[in-house]
């Protein structure tokens, strides 16, 4: 079959003129799943894009075929068919609908194709979202322990504790105090969000400003029956061994501006939305620095120690026996000894992980690449048992 060698586009255009027989088509649905994950999966060079567009391409024409020879007079050609399907099954394995509209559209510049395009391709999007929820690129990034939420690298926010980020520059309203009185300090003050709580410092719950700016004009007649607690938003508020990322979701979902920090529903202080965001990008930028590092250590063979300045070092170790078949997460390195695992090199099978995730397990004869301070480092590769 040989019209499943290369990018495949000579075999979708003779799809797309009709030129591809009926049986011809279905076989090449999976002719083409198979050379594919043969090719890629023993470490060949190829991509993931045209095989969607041809698999799509040989299904479209197959269904189409067997419509188009009960209705030849009220079913358009199975070239039309193909077209719908290679937008499908891009949008399905890659969850970008939108993309696969607009590139099949720009193929064409019909607009009779666009509403089948358009149907097709969000139905094999959902659906297909609903069956797993990786798409074909982003499952590459999680089988490496990278776990992307609405743009965000998840494992970073995993690994920060709301109680490292409390702070207390915060207002506070008690649960009975009237309307009125909040109305006007918090109107003339610089605070967007307010936190309620009753005598016994208990957290009632949270308004913000923008709950205030209708009740302006009626503050005299609201006075006199409203008070704290009627304004109070109760559910917005985190555990003091929560992570960021659930504080991120809370406010991605609240939109506010500070989060209220609980232990045995006492009142603690707040973390802020704008200090969560400096914190991941300076994570980010730690971690898109460490990672060029890793790639130039990648090629090349450590002097065993490399001295970064003001007593860190990147050191090569040989992995202690108390670390065998434990993973990063259970031995907790980073909080424990305050180093960092940047690469391991493996033996058994011969490997490098770069950037290894809080998952991987450590065996015997692996080596790694530690990054600390010198002490730290050498306290590690100390341990015997």
């Amino acid at each position: 079959m040989p019209q499943i060698f290369g990018v495949g586009y000579g075999a979708i255009d003779a799809c797309l003129q009709n030129q591809v027989g009926f049986w011809i088509a279905f076989l090449l649905v999976f002719a083409k799943i198979l050379s594919t994950s043969l090719t890629l999966g023993s470490g060949g060079s190829g991509g993931i894009f045209a095989p969607c567009l041809f698999i799509g391409a040989m299904t479209g024409s197959f269904i189409g075929s067997i419509f188009h020879n009960y209705f030849p007079s009220s079913i358009s050609s199975p070239g039309a068919f193909s077209l719908v399907g290679m937008g499908a099954v891009v949008a399905a394995a890659t969850h970008a609908p939108i993309t696969a509209i607009i590139i099949i559209f720009e193929l064409t510049n019909d607009y009779k194709i666009i509403l089948p395009l358009m149907l097709s391709s969000i139905i094999a999007s959902f659906l297909t979202a609903g069956i797993h929820r990786e798409s074909i690129y982003t499952m590459k990034l999680k089988r490496r322990g990278i776990l992307f939420k609405e743009g965000r690298e998840v494992n970073i926010l995993r690994s920060l504790f709301v109680k490292d980020f409390i702070v207390q520059d915060y207002h506070v309203f008690p649960n009975t105090e009237r309307v009125g009185k909040i109305i006007d300090q918090a109107i003339g003050g610089e605070s967007h969000s307010f936190q309620i709580l009753d005598s016994d410092k208990n957290y009632v719950g949270c308004f913000s400003l923008n709950q205030l700016k209708k009740s302006v004009l009626q503050k005299d007649l609201l006075d006199s029956f409203i008070i704290a607690q009627d304004l109070a938003v109760p559910d917005i508020q985190l555990d003091i061994e929560d992570n960021l990322e659930q504080a991120m979701e809370i406010f991605g979902r609240e939109d506010v501006a500070e989060i209220a920090v609980l232990k045995n529903k006492k009142f603690l202080g707040v973390i802020k939305r704008k200090d969560i965001i400096e914190v991941y990008n300076h994570e980010i930028s730690k971690r898109e620095a460490a990672s060029g590092l890793v790639q130039k250590l990648k090629f090349t063979h450590l002097t065993k120690t490399i001295d970064i300045g003001k007593g860190y070092r990147i050191m090569e170790i040989e992995a202690p026996v108390a670390f065998l078949d434990k993973s990063l997460k259970e031995l907790n390195l980073r909080a424990v000894y305050r180093i960092n695992v940047l690469l391991i090199r493996r033996k058994y099978p011969a490997q490098t992980i770069t950037l290894p995730s809080a998952d991987e397990i450590i065996r015997k004869e692996d080596i790694l690449i530690l990054a600390g301070l010198e002490e730290n480092i050498k306290k590690v590769s100390s341990i015997k048992k």
